[in-house]
């Protein structure tokens, strides 16, 4: 019989489990990934950690947001982050699917952690219009379609999350999602669907960072009508929260804070264990 613990996380949605199983190959790890998966219900994705090396890597070896979050509190629990002020706790961490080491800062509030992750582009990420109310937001490790959801829609779901990826062409790609944008009353809301080409799953998530991004980015861009502010805050399926705002910085490239406004919380939802006999 064959046990796998893992840590289930809550960045603000998008239950994400975290296990330290070593020594997997990327098929490997999407296999134990799905396995989990389909396991354990809560579960809506997965990762696989070397701790030692402040490394994670994802099922699909895609880049993820909330994951990052999720490993920034996984660290913290184990005493792999320096305090850089009182009850602030930081560092850097590699991630599947980004070029660069990305800073992570995380603060306990209660039983809950605000974990955030600054990530840095060496320009501003392609955001090209595909069609009316489609645009095309190109980050490292995922590429995500961001939708005006006024013209196509509240009821927009799985299915035509697919046609739509399907037909520009990005099931192909490591990770592609497509991202339902609605605002009212100046809240923003996204409805998130992400594609796994190594795990061929396409699963609408409650949360989304990655996604989250690509909607910031495709706001400031222009070629959606929505307000753009210089911290924008999205609501999430799971009713949760997650910021992005630019960091000021000595550095001449562009760098970006996801998950640093208080309303942005990780949970902590305990060890579990798969067992497969």
């Amino acid at each position: 019989m064959q046990s796998i613990p893992y840590e289930l996380y809550w960045p603000s949605g998008n239950p994400t489990a975290l296990t330290e199983v070593a020594g997997l190959t990327p098929v490997e790890r999407a296999e134990t990934a799905a396995k989990i998966m389909a396991a354990d219900p809560d579960v809506e994705q997965v990762g696989f950690v070397d701790a030692t090396k402040c490394r994670l890597d994802m099922m699909g070896g895609e880049f993820c947001l909330n994951a990052t979050r999720s490993l920034a509190v996984f660290l913290l629990q184990r005493g792999l982050l320096r305090e850089h002020e009182a009850g602030v706790f930081t560092g850097r961490v590699s991630v599947s699917g980004a070029a660069d080491l990305l800073e992570v800062q995380v603060k306990a509030v209660g039983e809950e952690w605000i974990a955030a992750v600054t990530l840095p582009f060496e320009n501003v990420p392609s955001i090209v219009a595909l069609d009316p109310g489609v645009v095309l937001v190109d980050l490292p490790g995922i590429a995500h379609l961001v939708l005006d959801g006024n013209r196509f829609g509240p009821s927009f779901g799985k299915e035509a999350a697919h046609q739509f990826l399907q037909r520009f062409h990005l099931l192909d790609r490591e990770a592609a999602g497509c991202i339902n944008l609605t605002e009212s009353g100046g809240l923003k809301k996204i409805a998130p669907y992400v594609h796994v080409a190594q795990t061929g799953t396409i699963v609408a998530e409650t949360a989304c960072g990655s996604g989250t991004l690509a909607a910031y980015f495709a706001c400031c861009s222009g070629m959606l009508h929505f307000g753009s502010e210089e911290r924008m805050l999205f609501r999430q399926p799971s009713g949760g929260f997650i910021s992005v705002e630019p960091c000021c910085s000595s550095e001449s490239r562009l760098r970006v804070c996801v998950g640093r406004d208080p309303a942005c919380r990780t949970k902590y939802l305990g060890c579990r264990v798969f067992s497969e006999k």
